[in-house]
């Protein structure tokens, strides 16, 4: 059936066409004056329809892929018109109309207009496609408007896209569509789609409507939806890994210090600070929530390992008395604490060593196995290039023992930068990406 009625309105379109081509011949006659030319008239227009026939029979079909997009002539072009169905001058008027219009709404309108198309399509169904092809409009509001007229088959169609269907109604389309379908029925083209298009222009231009159009609201589509979904339920199971996590680190234990609490508190929050680049609020809560806490938690006595009974710390001063030189070294440089506990039942002591304040800041003697040896020089053997690694020797002294401890290490390749260069388009432009789920209006004429 769709290849009948194109069939039909194709003869239909050739038919009237053939009538000016009759008007045509007949003025030349006039102005020739020759008896044996008006008295081969029939003949000479049969001939002359045969090959108007031809002619158009033979018009090139355009496909979705390959009707030429304005945006190759540049960024300002808008009209799209292969088979000279306007006129120049009406082109040059429709682009720079659609250029002001962009610029003061940020809605993209191409305008295309053809002989005939892939007669697989209805001229909805062809807009439709080439509209999304193309992708016309902003690709975060969805702005794009698409209006395609298709002489042969008489019809004309308006697309829109899905963030301007609030304010470019079905409803409204059909409107500029009907108040100047009489142009296009009397195959006056040029003043069919500039009118069209200086109706649409007034509209979207009017202060209300474009307002709304500089907001950017555009709606949300079924895959953002989704995503934004996934993104929450993401979320909620980082916050319940996070408290889980926060909560066993800071959980004091038996003999444990302070200060280990404290430390255990540093790598919680450092966690929750990696995490709030995709969870910023809920994540920021637990930065400062456990950042509280850990100068909260008090010491938990240790227990006897005879009696089970709560033990007492010991002062400072009874705990030195246990501890040996290089261990007196070691709380000096801060390297190492140490704790003593004094079960008040049964008098069993049990003696503790925990992390300092500086414990990163020292390695273990190779001679004396205390915490206490630093880095007091580095010499580099190889230095590190663009194509292979380096290295160096790092030299350690104990503060106990006065022992020397070098370390051989491996220097890192250094990165190749990346040049980035910037290069500007010759005349050539695009469209933004946007798409449509089929809003607008057509009309047959």
């Amino acid at each position: 059936m769709i290849y009948a009625n194109k069939r039909i309105k194709k003869c239909i379109f050739i038919l009237k066409n053939l009538h000016s081509l009759e008007k045509s011949v007949i003025f030349a006659a006039k102005l020739y004056d020759s008896t044996f030319f008006m008295s081969t008239r029939r003949i000479f227009l049969s001939v002359l329809s045969l090959f108007a026939v031809a002619v158009l029979a033979c018009g090139e079909v355009w496909y979705v892929k390959t009707v030429p997009s304005p945006k190759i002539k540049g960024q300002n072009f808008y009209v799209s018109n292969p088979d000279g169905v306007l006129s120049p001058e009406t082109e040059s008027q429709l682009n720079e109309m659609m250029t002001r219009l962009e610029q003061a709404t940020e809605v993209e309108v191409a305008v295309v207009a053809v002989n005939e198309f892939d007669e697989d399509y209805y001229t909805y169904g062809f807009a439709l496609d080439l509209f999304n092809y193309w992708g016309i409009g902003k690709a975060d509001k969805n702005t794009g408007v698409l209006i395609f007229l298709a002489r042969a088959e008489r019809d004309i169609q308006i697309i829109t896209g899905k963030g301007i269907e609030g304010i470019l109604t079905d409803i409204r389309c059909g409107e500029f569509l009907d108040d100047n379908l009489d142009y296009l029925k009397r195959n006056d083209f040029d003043g069919g789609m500039l009118h069209i298009c200086q109706d649409m222009s007034d509209y979207l231009m009017d202060d209300k409507n474009r307002g709304e159009l500089l907001l950017g609201w555009s709606p949300m589509s079924t895959k953002d939806s989704y995503v934004i979904t996934i993104y929450l339920m993401l979320g909620f199971i980082m916050m319940v890994i996070m408290a889980l996590f926060g909560y066993k680190k800071l959980r004091a234990k038996p003999g444990q210090t302070q200060l280990e609490v404290q430390e255990n508190g540093s790598n919680v929050r450092s966690f929750s600070g990696c995490l709030a680049f995709v969870f910023p609020i809920p994540m920021l809560f637990f930065y400062i929530y456990y950042r509280w806490m850990a100068k909260r938690i008090p010491t938990i006595p240790l227990n006897c390992s005879k009696c089970g009974k709560p033990m007492n710390l010991a002062p400072d001063d009874e705990t030195t008395g246990y501890l040996s030189k290089e261990e007196r070294v070691e709380k000096k440089i801060g390297s190492r604490e140490f704790t003593l506990w004094i079960c008040p039942d049964c008098g069993h002591k049990e003696f503790v060593r925990h992390k300092g304040p500086k414990y990163k800041d020292f390695i273990e003697c190779t001679h004396c196995h205390s915490k206490a040896s630093k880095l007091t020089k580095t010499e580099t053997l190889v230095a590190a290039t663009y194509t292979h690694d380096g290295k160096r020797l790092k030299h350690y002294t104990c503060q106990c023992c006065g022992g020397e401890t070098t370390i051989t290490e491996r220097i890192p390749m250094k990165e190749v930068r990346s040049s980035s260069s910037s290069s500007s388009g010759g005349g050539g432009g695009s469209w933004g990406g946007g798409s449509s789920s089929g809003g607008g209006a057509g009309r047959s004429f």
